[in-house]
């Protein structure tokens, strides 16, 4: 993700019925280009469609991630 401006950050994993399953990212990022690599086995996920949700301080964000 790319932050133009230094903002208070939120990343967090959900299942499809709206269940928080993990936060991976809670504090502030100065502004910049980030990359967050995540091993769903070691997070004891399962394979199935689960949502990604970045919040930063004006906007949310959500993405589909697929575990096989």
């Amino acid at each position: 993700f790319t932050l133009l401006k230094k903002s208070e950050i939120t990343l967090e994993i959900y299942d499809l019925i709206g269940n928080k399953i993990q936060t991976l990212l809670n504090g502030k990022k100065e502004m910049g280009v980030y990359n967050f690599d995540f091993d769903a086995t070691k997070s004891g996920l399962s394979s199935g469609i689960y949502v990604v949700k970045l919040i930063t301080g004006e906007q949310a964000n959500y993405l589909k991630m697929v575990v096989k």
